[in-house]
């Protein structure tokens, strides 16, 4: 791998019922060694090192280079390789037409899901470490409810798990929307209303209008995966 930068590239199959799915979107990861990272890994990579970047300290450099190689890991397979993908004025990526994608990533991993734009409409994903105890009474009534913390406690995952997918679900769907409202939303926008830990999905509702395509009570079908210390959550349609 890239001189032990990148230390593992996969593809994940989270589609418990992929037969009856037509052209899913796909979700490429791989892990990086901060450690192992320098500067001249773009140019090896032959990936644009932007000033902003460049400015910013090592481990969002490294968090950098990570998304878009594993972007273009994930382009190359959908048949539309792309040497550099811009960067939008809120720093979100600015993917070619023909394409939907979404980028992840936390300290030791990057995602990417894509899928060809004629075939899906929008696409969302996130990564994160699971909530430790310490954090979890000053940051859950930033983005959850009574009534989803009532869902959570039953939903059969541990309780920080369970808080840590709801936190990443919101997000994978807050960058899915995103595309098309072009602005950053609250968490009180979209609620939990089911979790269903044994085919890995949950179904978020919209609690407001958002636009003709997107209005209040609209519900979307999400995916997840839960590992003993993180969580990855993304959503389509």
């Amino acid at each position: 791998m890239i001189n032990q930068f990148i230390t593992n590239v996969s593809e994940l199959n989270f589609y418990q019922l992929q037969a009856i799915i037509q052209n899913p979107p796909r979700l490429f990861m791989c892990d990086f060694s901060i450690e192992n990272y320098y500067p001249a890994l773009y140019q090896q990579c032959n990936i644009d090192y932007p000033d902003t970047i460049k400015k910013s300290v090592t481990i969002r450099q490294a968090e950098f280079l990570a998304g878009r190689y594993i972007a273009s890991v994930a382009l190359e397979n959908l048949g539309i390789p792309v040497a550099n993908i811009a960067i939008g004025k809120n720093r979100e990526p600015i993917w070619p037409s023909a394409v939907v994608a979404s980028l992840s990533h936390n300290r030791h991993s990057a995602l990417c899901l894509a899928a060809h734009s004629k075939s899906c409409h929008a696409v969302g994903v996130d990564i994160e470490r699971i909530i430790t105890a310490e954090r979890i009474n000053d940051i859950q009534k930033v983005f959850c409810s009574a009534e989803e913390e009532a869902l959570l406690r039953q939903s059969g995952l541990s309780y920080l798990t369970a808080m840590t997918l709801l936190f990443s679900a919101k997000e994978s769907l807050f960058k899915a929307i995103y595309p098309s409202i072009q602005r950053i939303i609250d968490f009180d926008t979209a609620c939990i209303t089911e979790i269903n830990p044994q085919y890995g999905n949950y179904t978020l509702m919209l609690k407001q209008f958002l636009s003709t395509e997107l209005p209040q009570y609209h519900q979307f079908i999400g995916y997840f995966y839960t590992f003993p210390d993180t969580v990855i959550t993304l959503c389509y349609w």
